[in-house]
């Protein structure tokens, strides 16, 4: 059984392939659907987000889905992984995973 599996970060130089126009689309529909369903069941999502133009994909998704939902949503970031949540106005702790 494994716990707390963390991928390998991205070797230095490693430029990921960017998407097509198609391809943003279709994720930020998808996954802003994804995450509103996860923050309404579970109250938040965490996702690997090892790259700067990861985490700026699931900052937009963050900021739809709370378009959506009609509130605030936040998300914290760390080099490897992204947190969703709606805000409560709380101070969240720092990530260390």
């Amino acid at each position: 059984m494994t716990h707390g599996h963390r991928a390998a970060p991205m070797p230095r130089g490693y430029t990921p392939m960017p998407l097509t126009s198609e391809e943003e689309v279709r994720f930020q529909r998808n996954m802003t659907e994804w995450v509103r369903e996860m923050i309404l069941t579970k109250g938040s999502v965490s996702v690997s987000a090892d790259t700067e133009q990861d985490r700026r994909r699931w900052q937009e998704v963050a900021h739809n889905v709370g378009e959506m939902l009609g509130r605030p949503v936040v998300s914290y970031a760390t080099p490897w992984r992204i947190t969703i949540t709606v805000d409560r106005g709380e101070h969240q702790p720092t990530l260390d995973s």
